[in-house]
Protein backbone atom coordinates (compact mmCIF):
# COMPACT_ATOMS: atom_id res chain seq x y z
CA UNK A 1 0.00 0.00 0.00
CA UNK A 2 1.38 3.63 -0.75
CA UNK A 3 1.11 6.58 1.23
CA UNK A 4 -1.66 7.88 -0.88
CA UNK A 5 -3.91 4.61 -0.40
CA UNK A 6 -2.99 4.92 3.21
CA UNK A 7 -4.25 8.39 3.89
CA UNK A 8 -7.45 7.80 1.59
CA UNK A 9 -8.10 4.98 3.83
CA UNK A 10 -7.78 7.27 7.12
CA UNK A 11 -9.95 9.77 5.57
CA UNK A 12 -12.65 7.20 4.88
CA UNK A 13 -12.38 5.43 8.41
CA UNK A 14 -12.37 9.27 9.78
CA UNK A 15 -15.69 10.29 7.92
CA UNK A 16 -17.33 6.83 9.16
CA UNK A 17 -16.62 7.64 12.98
CA UNK A 18 -17.48 11.44 12.63
CA UNK A 19 -21.31 9.87 11.35
CA UNK A 20 -21.18 7.52 13.55
CA UNK A 21 -20.49 9.54 16.71
CA UNK A 22 -23.55 12.26 15.31
CA UNK A 23 -25.81 8.99 15.09
CA UNK A 24 -25.00 8.78 18.57
CA UNK A 25 -25.43 11.72 19.83
CA UNK A 26 -28.83 12.20 17.37
CA UNK A 27 -30.18 8.82 19.58
CA UNK A 28 -28.77 10.06 22.90
CA UNK A 29 -30.91 13.40 22.44
CA UNK A 30 -33.58 11.52 21.23
CA UNK A 31 -33.76 9.16 24.63
CA UNK A 32 -33.75 12.11 26.60
CA UNK A 33 -36.56 13.74 24.82
CA UNK A 34 -38.56 10.70 25.05
CA UNK A 35 -37.77 10.42 29.34
CA UNK A 36 -38.02 14.16 29.73
CA UNK A 37 -40.49 15.68 32.43
CA UNK A 38 -43.95 16.50 30.27
CA UNK A 39 -44.53 20.20 30.60
CA UNK A 40 -48.29 19.88 31.06
CA UNK A 41 -49.16 18.06 33.64
CA UNK A 42 -51.97 17.89 36.01
CA UNK A 43 -52.79 16.15 39.09
CA UNK A 44 -56.49 14.47 39.70
CA UNK A 45 -57.35 13.95 43.54
CA UNK A 46 -60.46 12.95 45.24
CA UNK A 47 -62.42 13.31 48.47
CA UNK A 48 -64.03 12.01 50.91
CA UNK A 49 -63.93 8.55 50.18
CA UNK A 50 -63.66 5.96 50.11
CA UNK A 51 -67.52 4.73 49.08
CA UNK A 52 -68.37 1.34 47.97
CA UNK A 53 -70.49 2.32 45.13
CA UNK A 54 -68.19 5.32 43.89
CA UNK A 55 -65.20 4.18 44.26
CA UNK A 56 -64.57 1.04 42.39
CA UNK A 57 -66.12 2.50 38.87
CA UNK A 58 -63.57 5.26 39.83
CA UNK A 59 -60.81 3.00 40.02
CA UNK A 60 -61.79 0.99 37.15
CA UNK A 61 -61.40 3.78 34.72
CA UNK A 62 -58.48 5.45 36.23
CA UNK A 63 -56.99 1.89 35.73
CA UNK A 64 -58.33 1.66 32.14
CA UNK A 65 -56.86 5.00 31.58
CA UNK A 66 -53.93 4.36 32.82
CA UNK A 67 -53.73 7.17 34.97
CA UNK A 68 -52.82 7.71 38.79
CA UNK A 69 -54.35 10.00 41.24
CA UNK A 70 -54.38 10.78 44.94
CA UNK A 71 -57.14 9.89 47.37
CA UNK A 72 -57.78 11.77 50.11
CA UNK A 73 -59.89 9.53 52.34
CA UNK A 74 -61.66 10.16 55.60
CA UNK A 75 -60.66 8.55 58.90
CA UNK A 76 -64.24 6.93 59.46
CA UNK A 77 -64.63 5.43 55.73
CA UNK A 78 -60.98 4.27 56.18
CA UNK A 79 -62.17 2.33 58.99
CA UNK A 80 -65.49 0.98 57.58
CA UNK A 81 -63.86 0.27 54.42
CA UNK A 82 -60.07 -1.09 54.66
CA UNK A 83 -60.42 -3.67 51.81
CA UNK A 84 -60.83 -0.03 49.26
CA UNK A 85 -58.19 1.93 51.19
CA UNK A 86 -56.11 -1.07 49.86
CA UNK A 87 -57.03 -1.65 46.64
CA UNK A 88 -56.39 2.00 46.06
CA UNK A 89 -53.22 1.74 47.18
CA UNK A 90 -52.36 -1.62 45.39
CA UNK A 91 -53.34 -0.29 42.22
CA UNK A 92 -50.68 2.75 42.55
CA UNK A 93 -52.17 5.44 43.54
CA UNK A 94 -51.62 7.74 46.45
CA UNK A 95 -53.83 7.52 49.93
CA UNK A 96 -53.69 10.87 51.68
CA UNK A 97 -55.44 12.35 54.87
CA UNK A 98 -58.49 14.52 54.81
CA UNK A 99 -59.43 14.15 58.76
CA UNK A 100 -61.66 11.58 60.53
CA UNK A 101 -65.10 13.08 60.58
CA UNK A 102 -65.33 15.88 57.65
CA UNK A 103 -65.81 18.61 60.28
CA UNK A 104 -64.07 22.12 60.00
CA UNK A 105 -60.76 21.24 61.83
CA UNK A 106 -60.70 25.52 62.39
CA UNK A 107 -63.62 25.11 64.84
CA UNK A 108 -61.60 22.52 67.14
CA UNK A 109 -58.20 23.11 69.85
CA UNK A 110 -55.45 22.06 68.92
CA UNK A 111 -55.75 18.56 70.57
CA UNK A 112 -59.02 18.17 68.70
CA UNK A 113 -57.18 18.62 65.36
CA UNK A 114 -54.45 16.00 66.63
CA UNK A 115 -57.32 13.67 67.17
CA UNK A 116 -58.97 13.93 63.91
CA UNK A 117 -55.45 13.47 61.75
CA UNK A 118 -54.05 10.91 64.04
CA UNK A 119 -57.19 8.55 64.01
CA UNK A 120 -57.53 8.99 60.52
CA UNK A 121 -53.41 8.05 60.05
CA UNK A 122 -54.16 5.14 62.45
CA UNK A 123 -57.20 3.75 60.04
CA UNK A 124 -54.87 4.19 57.04
CA UNK A 125 -52.32 2.51 57.97
CA UNK A 126 -54.20 -0.41 60.10
CA UNK A 127 -55.47 -1.03 56.28
CA UNK A 128 -52.05 -2.08 55.39
CA UNK A 129 -51.42 1.03 53.49
CA UNK A 130 -48.41 3.45 54.25
CA UNK A 131 -48.68 7.00 56.39
CA UNK A 132 -49.37 9.76 54.81
CA UNK A 133 -47.47 12.76 53.79
CA UNK A 134 -50.04 14.95 52.20
CA UNK A 135 -53.21 15.63 54.44
CA UNK A 136 -56.41 17.97 53.36
CA UNK A 137 -58.51 20.08 55.55
CA UNK A 138 -62.24 19.45 54.70
CA UNK A 139 -63.82 22.25 53.12
CA UNK A 140 -60.35 23.77 52.56
CA UNK A 141 -60.56 25.32 55.71
CA UNK A 142 -57.32 25.77 57.19
CA UNK A 143 -55.28 28.04 59.96
CA UNK A 144 -51.87 28.46 61.40
CA UNK A 145 -52.86 25.43 64.29
CA UNK A 146 -54.03 22.77 61.42
CA UNK A 147 -51.36 23.53 58.90
CA UNK A 148 -48.91 23.04 62.24
CA UNK A 149 -50.42 20.20 63.58
CA UNK A 150 -50.54 18.26 60.14
CA UNK A 151 -46.78 19.14 59.73
CA UNK A 152 -45.73 18.31 63.38
CA UNK A 153 -47.35 14.53 61.89
CA UNK A 154 -44.90 14.65 58.57
CA UNK A 155 -47.52 15.68 55.99
CA UNK A 156 -47.66 18.68 54.15
CA UNK A 157 -51.11 20.65 53.38
CA UNK A 158 -52.70 20.45 49.93
CA UNK A 159 -54.90 22.54 48.49
CA UNK A 160 -56.35 22.44 45.22
CA UNK A 161 -56.21 24.61 41.80
CA UNK A 162 -59.36 23.50 39.84
CA UNK A 163 -62.80 22.94 41.94
CA UNK A 164 -64.80 20.13 40.37
CA UNK A 165 -67.90 20.92 41.92
CA UNK A 166 -69.36 17.64 41.59
CA UNK A 167 -71.07 18.16 44.89
CA UNK A 168 -72.91 20.65 43.78
CA UNK A 169 -77.00 20.78 44.51
CA UNK A 170 -78.00 20.26 41.66
CA UNK A 171 -75.20 18.28 40.52
CA UNK A 172 -73.98 19.30 37.29
CA UNK A 173 -74.28 16.58 34.53
CA UNK A 174 -71.35 14.62 33.65
CA UNK A 175 -71.30 16.56 30.72
CA UNK A 176 -70.93 19.99 31.96
CA UNK A 177 -68.75 18.21 34.53
CA UNK A 178 -66.05 17.43 32.04
CA UNK A 179 -66.30 20.71 30.03
CA UNK A 180 -66.07 22.73 33.29
CA UNK A 181 -62.45 20.96 34.52
CA UNK A 182 -61.35 20.73 31.41
CA UNK A 183 -61.82 24.48 30.31
CA UNK A 184 -60.65 25.09 33.99
CA UNK A 185 -56.87 23.22 34.02
CA UNK A 186 -53.32 24.60 33.60
CA UNK A 187 -50.14 22.84 33.31
CA UNK A 188 -49.10 21.82 36.84
CA UNK A 189 -52.71 21.97 38.52
CA UNK A 190 -54.48 19.98 41.05
CA UNK A 191 -57.92 19.12 40.29
CA UNK A 192 -60.50 18.47 43.43
CA UNK A 193 -63.09 15.65 42.78
CA UNK A 194 -65.06 13.36 45.01
CA UNK A 195 -65.44 9.69 45.41
CA UNK A 196 -67.26 9.70 48.15
CA UNK A 197 -71.27 10.60 48.52
CA UNK A 198 -73.62 11.29 45.80
CA UNK A 199 -72.36 12.14 43.05
CA UNK A 200 -71.93 11.58 39.32
CA UNK A 201 -68.18 12.03 39.09
CA UNK A 202 -67.33 8.16 37.36
CA UNK A 203 -70.00 9.02 34.57
CA UNK A 204 -67.63 11.95 33.39
CA UNK A 205 -64.03 11.10 34.54
CA UNK A 206 -63.48 9.04 31.40
CA UNK A 207 -64.29 12.40 29.34
CA UNK A 208 -62.14 14.43 31.44
CA UNK A 209 -59.23 11.88 30.91
CA UNK A 210 -59.57 11.58 27.44
CA UNK A 211 -60.63 15.00 26.50
CA UNK A 212 -57.26 16.12 28.58
CA UNK A 213 -55.08 13.94 27.08
CA UNK A 214 -56.00 14.71 23.77
CA UNK A 215 -54.71 18.56 24.80
CA UNK A 216 -51.27 16.86 25.76
CA UNK A 217 -51.74 16.86 29.03
CA UNK A 218 -49.78 13.75 31.40
CA UNK A 219 -50.71 12.60 34.63
CA UNK A 220 -48.94 13.30 37.76
CA UNK A 221 -49.59 13.23 41.39
CA UNK A 222 -48.46 16.24 44.06
CA UNK A 223 -45.77 15.68 46.27
CA UNK A 224 -44.50 17.76 49.17
CA UNK A 225 -42.21 21.06 48.17
CA UNK A 226 -39.80 23.39 49.94
CA UNK A 227 -41.36 25.91 46.58
CA UNK A 228 -44.82 27.22 47.67
CA UNK A 229 -47.09 26.66 44.35
CA UNK A 230 -49.52 29.85 44.35
CA UNK A 231 -51.44 28.11 41.76
CA UNK A 232 -52.51 25.16 44.14
CA UNK A 233 -52.17 27.38 47.16
CA UNK A 234 -49.74 24.70 48.92
CA UNK A 235 -46.25 23.96 49.43
CA UNK A 236 -46.41 20.39 46.67
CA UNK A 237 -45.15 20.00 43.04
CA UNK A 238 -46.76 17.88 40.85
CA UNK A 239 -44.97 15.92 38.61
Amino acid sequence: MNLASGTRILRVCGCVLAAVVAALCAVALATNDVHAAPTKVVALTFDDGPDPANTPNILRILGRQGVKATFFVLGQEAEEYPDLVREEFRRGHVVANHGYTHGDLTTLTEDGVRRELWDTNAAITAAGVPRPTLFRPPYGRTDATVEGVADSLGMTQTQWAVLAGDKKSPPPSPTELCDRVVASVSPGAIVLMHDGGSINTDDALGCIIRRLKARGYAFGLPYPSERYSSLNRSYVEVR
